[in-house]
């Protein structure tokens, strides 16, 4: 058994495709079974399912779940629907118990489709499941309004979309294959990191936007000549920036100033766009201002008394909440210093401009 999963999209939804192929590899003839299931899990954990219904329509099978429609697939040979206080529905197979509705408080429902092939040589049969990626609520008690395109136009489809993209920015050509294929797979992780106008580092838990991380995304579309895509989300900068000049992801995080005025002039250097900086060159003085002042908190008020290691820093955060409670991280510092000599050399970049025009 082989499953491949793409994400793609149409004129209607955006979704995820999984094909599955099960392949008899002998002459002689086989029987296999294979079974699709809906659980309550997730790339991240614990996803609870408290409703789920099968339907068909059109010769084509739909597994609702929680009132949202959450597969499409290929009509099968029996199904099986199990709540938590009945079992895992895995736990019964291969019988199938034909129910077609479930409802488990615990939110623990699970189903299953079966599929039955009957190989009488060797060769190859195929099941497509589309999952959309946005919910979309339908009334219960009306048609299903949702469709997905045909599975082998789809893929050939996403195939095409990201040949095209790989070919924008810069390109590689090197002998070994592994670092090749490395090469092309971050590119194509930066692009689909990218949205729109934020990126983030991870498409599950760590899809929310944090400065530290994008300065190392932005820099790397960068440097792969992938400068308008980091200038969208670099234009967006100061709609984040508070009344005191602090610039404002996740609270608490001191780094974030240093790490997009880095950003900021680092894109300026790599594409040339020094307008950028001169369009935000107020913003970029206010964040600088930001770091300088919040140091001030680091310092002893009173000129008697010793003065404390962390003097002159940035004061105590909760920059790495996994590592225990606030504390003093020398990368939030490092990161102001970056942040205080690049909006001096942003200035410079403005003079320049100013000088030109």
């Amino acid at each position: 058994t082989r499953v491949e999963a793409f994400a793609g999209e149409d004129d209607r939804r955006e979704f995820v495709a999984a094909q599955i192929a099960v392949e008899n590899p002998f002459p002689s003839p086989h029987r296999a079974t294979l079974y699709v299931a809906i659980r309550p899990f997730n790339p991240e954990g614990v996803g609870l399912v408290h409703d789920i219904e099968y339907r068909e329509q059109n010769g084509v099978g739909y597994f609702l779940v929680n009132g949202a429609v959450g597969a499409q697939l290929p009509k099968p040979n029996g199904i099986a629907l199990s709540r938590f206080r009945d079992g895992d529905v895995a736990l019964a197979l291969p019988a199938l118990n034909g129910k077609t509705r479930a409802h488990c408080d615990a939110g623990l429902a699970t189903a299953v489709a079966a599929y039955h092939f009957d190989f009488r040589e060797a060769g190859t049969k195929r099941v497509s499941v589309f999952m959309p990626l946005a919910r979309e609520t339908i009334d219960l008690d009306e048609p299903i309004q949702i469709s997905f395109p045909d599975p082998l136009d789809a893929r050939l489809q996403t195939i095409a979309t990201w040949r095209a993209e790989l070919q924008r920015g810069m390109q590689i050509r090197v002998p070994d294959l592994q670092l090749q294929n490395a090469f092309d797979a971050n590119k194509g992780f930066l692009l689909a990191l990218c949205d729109g106008d934020s990126i983030t580092p991870g498409p599950y838990t760590y899809h929310q936007f944090w400065f530290r991380d994008a300065a190392y995304l932005l820099n790397a579309l960068d440097k792969l000549a992938l400068h308008d895509e980091a200038a969208r989300v670099i234009e967006k900068f100061p709609r984040r920036l508070q009344k005191d000049g602090y610039l404002s992801a996740t609270e608490g995080e001191w780094d974030s100033n240093g790490a997009a005025i880095w950003t900021m002039v680092e894109h300026a250097r790599l594409s040339g766009d020094v307008d950028l900086i001169a369009r935000h060159y107020g913003s970029l003085l206010r964040m600088a201002g930001w770091i300088n002042s919040k140091r001030q908190e680091s310092k002893s008020q009173n000129p008697k008394t010793q003065r404390p290691a962390h003097f002159g820093l940035l004061p105590s955060g909760p920059s790495a909440e996994h590592l225990g409670p606030a504390d003093y991280f020398y990368w939030d510092d490092f990161w102001g210093l970056a942040g205080l000599r690049d909006a001096a050399r942003g200035g410079v970049g403005v003079a320049l401009v100013v000088a030109h025009h």
